[in-house]
């Protein structure tokens, strides 16, 4: 596993609430809880997947998908996640692809096949971190974020990563607890 996936997980662990009103812009986010992202169907295994409890929409799963570089299996690869995901524990999902590093070419934001007339569509939502304006993050305090500022748009400029670090600092929010 590398080292980007390990990192994000534990990231996404640490206060998944955040991360879903973020993909999702839904602010009422109730209760969230990781849930098994290992489906056994194909040895499959998604980066993290969140049953959120309570929010305006009801009951669903995030589905966060990590990618370093993205390649152009992602869509296949999305709609397969979403669906093993359903069809797992019976709820709807929203799959989110977060892309880390710049890519140049065009990066879908669905999978979608046809034959004999009969059609199949699995949208999912693209983020790519390049795109996100690190001041932003910042300003919002989004900590669950934070360590990922320096990949954001203004995010290598010294004054933006001072800000971050001293955020983390003191944010007590993403030290894991003592056991």
């Amino acid at each position: 596993m590398k080292t980007s996936d390990i990192a994000s997980k534990s990231l996404i662990r640490l206060d998944p609430k955040s991360w879903v009103r973020w993909a999702t812009n839904i602010e009422n986010v109730g209760d969230c809880e990781i849930v098994n992202p290992e489906f056994q169907l194909f040895s499959r295994v998604t980066d993290t997947l969140v049953m959120v409890k309570d929010s305006p929409v009801g009951s669903f799963l995030a589905l966060f998908e990590f990618q370093t570089h993205y390649n152009k299996d992602m869509p296949l690869r999305m709609g397969t996640y979403a669906m093993l995901a359903e069809s797992q524990f019976k709820l709807l999902v929203f799959p989110i692809l977060v892309n880390l590093l710049p890519y140049k070419g065009e990066i879908a934001d669905k999978y979608e096949t046809e034959i004999l007339g009969l059609k199949k569509r699995i949208d999912y939502k693209v983020i790519n971190l390049w795109e996100v304006e690190a001041e932003k993050v910042l300003e919002e305090k989004l900590l669950a974020l934070i360590p990922f500022v320096p990949l954001m748009k203004g995010g290598a400029e010294e004054k933006t990563l001072r800000k971050a670090k001293e955020e983390l600092e003191l944010s007590k929010e993403l030290k894991p607890s003592a056991s």
